[in-house]
């Protein structure tokens, strides 16, 4: 079963308060990575200072984006515990770490679980390497929505690339 299936709901309505990217008509283009993501009919995006959140329409999944202070995803991955910490409650790794390349870009997927607010959640967490910076490509959520939205997160995650 591939790590994509992982990405679920996020679960934050996040108000604009400076663009950290373009949008344009199924398309958006996240600049603090320097990556585009081709959206799919019924899916939006919210920023929130250097965090964009990729939302299904209804608000019941999301795709959180931000860029991680570290040059490598060495770097990324051992401060991975500190942000799953502040997200989770008894985070734990339920799929073994695989590296991954989406589109040319070198990365690593990993799947969680752990307790939100009282509910059990699982966790997708894609890190993906850009020049002198590391993508965070989050989601977290129950595993019933993710049945429902599989093939369209699969799409959404399999659409980043990086800009010409």
């Amino acid at each position: 079963m591939p790590i994509f299936i992982y990405i679920l709901l996020f679960g934050m309505l996040c108000s604009p308060l400076q663009m950290t990217g373009q949008l344009q008509a199924n398309s958006y283009v996240y600049q603090p990575a320097k990556v585009h993501i081709q959206l799919i009919e019924g899916w939006q995006v919210e920023e929130n200072d250097q965090v964009s959140i990729v939302q299904h329409e209804g608000g019941e999944l999301s795709l959180s984006l931000s860029v991680l202070e570290a040059e490598k995803i060495e770097e990324a991955l051992m401060d991975l515990e500190s942000i799953m910490n502040e997200q989770l409650s008894d985070p734990s790794i339920i799929e073994t770490p695989e590296i991954i390349e989406i589109n040319g870009m070198q990365g690593v997927a990993l799947g969680m679980q752990g307790f939100m607010k009282g509910m059990q959640v699982q966790v997708g967490l894609f890190l993906i390497e850009r020049p002198q910076k590391v993508l965070l490509v989050l989601g977290i959520g129950e595993k019933t929505t993710l049945t429902q939205y599989e093939d369209e997160l699969n799409k959404i995650i399999k659409s980043i690339k990086p800009l010409n």
